[in-house]
């Protein structure tokens, strides 16, 4: 015996095109939000991969690979570049004979140099007395393959993102503070921020601190870093208008 007619149909045009309109309103409501997501989600990985490359240049000076090494920031109108650079004994205790900039009395900012020429690796030998007040050079060997011809020993490239500064920016490190120094990075900071257009740059006041306008508000943090090379993480907050260490 067959079983009563199931009345079976499927959307008319009508209905569908309601449900077209429905999942373009709230496509439209979400988007903002995962775009705000997704903004965030790039500037945070590129903060993490920023200050592991300062984190890790860190680890190598004190564990004696190099004597001196140097995080630089290089901006351009569609990237930004971080590079970090070292120096072992041997190099440095050349540079103390024969660069002026390495001389008794000089800035410590001074010898932070921003020019690949200065930290290429050279194998040749300093035989140099060094100072009881600074640390005796290692014989640990700095791992020459993990350097390009360019002296860098790590980079780090995104155009997702962007900085608060126009010009290539260094700051310098050694196993204590004795060599510690800046060249454009003198306030031991820097900021990160989504990328909204070609040159663009993070919109921070010089005198507050604080960001100038709401669009880098949204998804900013800061780097800055203590003279032994700590790492701190801040983001602000448009709630309050303050900056909280993550």
């Amino acid at each position: 015996m067959l079983g009563p007619e199931k009345n079976i149909r499927g959307f008319n045009l009508l209905e569908l095109l309601v449900v077209v309109v429905l999942i373009g309103i709230l496509s439209a409501a979400a988007y903002p939000n995962f775009q705000s997501w997704q903004k965030d989600r790039q500037v945070r990985q590129a903060v993490i991969k920023v200050t592991s490359l300062i984190s890790d240049i860190n680890t190598q000076v004190q564990r004696g690979a190099y004597t001196y090494v140097q995080f630089e920031v290089e901006p351009e109108d569609d990237s930004v570049t971080f590079n970090t650079r070292g120096l072992g004994a041997a190099q440095v205790g050349r540079k103390k004979i024969e660069d002026p900039l390495w001389g008794v009395g000089a800035s410590n900012s001074g010898k932070c140099v921003i020019d690949e020429s200065y930290w290429i690796p050279t194998d040749e030998p300093a035989d140099i007395p060094t100072d009881e007040s600074e640390d005796t050079p290692t014989d640990e060997t700095v791992d020459e393959e993990a350097e390009t011809e360019t002296g860098i020993i790590a980079s780090y490239q995104s155009d997702d993102i962007t900085v608060d500064i126009t010009t290539i920016a260094a700051v310098c490190f050694s196993k204590n503070d004795t060599y510690y120094g800046a060249n454009g990075l003198e306030s031991g900071r820097f900021h990160i921020c989504p990328r909204s257009e070609s040159g663009s740059i993070c919109n921070i006041s010089i005198t507050t601190g604080l960001p100038g306008d709401d669009d880098v508000e949204k998804n900013l943090f800061r780097i800055s870093w203590s003279r032994f090379g700590a790492v701190t993480i801040e983001k602000y907050n448009t709630n309050d208008e303050s900056w909280y260490t993550q």
